[in-house]
């Protein structure tokens, strides 16, 4: 990929979980963590590994976002696909409800309601300066990679677009991956880029 000066990594995931993940690691994980171009997964269905391009097409892209600086570094580039794709573009953020205050909260502890009115507010400023021609703002609380995969799959979700933070060695193995989480159950492709 460095050689190359490749733009875009595309590869196939099986989406192993639990022991199999374990046992046979993941290239695709290595892939979300050490790429410096943009990866998207593609999970191959069990039933038929062959995508139809008369089959697939791209009308509605979620992309996430913690708040973070970092995160919204990608929303740019998902309006951008969005207006090139005439495509609905939904900016999803996650309350994690397994932490009592956040990065953004007051140092108060903050109530639920808090912290979802200032993720609502963040992300409505957020998307009024992006260029896409229909965008929505979701604000979940859950588990983030429940919450995210859930939503892609109940809303029909075609393409799913994410920010990795490159983690590896032991700050991978506190923190673990949002990203390579997603990756591994979303229904719909997983395109995970690296803010610069």
């Amino acid at each position: 990929i460095d050689e190359s000066g490749a733009v875009l990594v595309v590869t196939g995931t099986h989406g192993h979980t639990g022991f199999s993940r374990f046992l046979f690691g993941s290239t695709c994980d290595k892939l979300l963590r050490h790429s410096v171009a943009p990866v998207l997964a593609v999970k191959q269905p069990k039933e038929n590994a062959v995508f139809s391009p008369d089959d697939f097409s791209i009308d509605r892209v979620v992309c996430t976002t913690d708040l973070s600086e970092l995160s919204r570094s990608v929303f740019p580039l998902a309006a951008e696909i969005c207006s090139t794709l005439d495509a609905e573009l939904t900016l999803v953020h996650v309350i994690d409800s397994r932490f009592d205050s956040l990065p953004y909260a007051s140092t108060e502890t903050p109530t639920m309601d808090h912290l979802k009115e200032r993720a609502e507010a963040l992300l409505k400023e957020w998307s009024g300066w992006l260029k896409a021609p229909r965008i929505k703002n979701v604000v979940l609380q859950g588990v983030p990679h429940t919450s995210v995969e859930e939503y892609v799959r109940d809303h029909d979700t075609d393409l799913l677009i994410m920010a990795t933070h490159g983690h590896s060695g032991v700050a991978h193995a506190l923190l673990g991956s949002t990203t390579e989480r997603v990756v591994r159950m979303a229904p719909c492709p997983v395109l995970a880029v690296r803010p610069k």
